[in-house]
């Protein structure tokens, strides 16, 4: 599955890309910002607000209870399985 996610502390980016790392800005440059779109608007539509850049960060706060991480993990998942794994369905 060509996905990368960087994360430090409660900081979190999803990269669509097929590199090893993603370490700076010309890192960023190379990833699919098509398929960003794609997971930025289905999230949206299911209620999950994100930057619609796939250069920024995402953030986890005490102001997200548990269920808005497990519902968030769970359409995370969801697009990825739908995206990568069902291709053929």
């Amino acid at each position: 599955m060509p996905v990368k996610v960087n994360c430090l502390g409660s900081m979190f980016s999803i990269f669509f890309t097929d590199q090893k790392e993603i370490i700076n800005l010309t890192d960023v440059s190379k990833c699919d910002f098509k398929v960003f779109a794609e997971y930025f608007n289905y999230l949206l539509e299911r209620g999950i607000y994100l930057s619609p850049s796939g250069e920024d960060t995402s953030f986890l706060s005490i102001a997200h209870s548990s269920k808005d991480i497990k519902y968030t993990s769970k359409i995370i998942i969801e697009f990825l399985t739908k995206k990568y794994l069902n291709k053929n369905k």
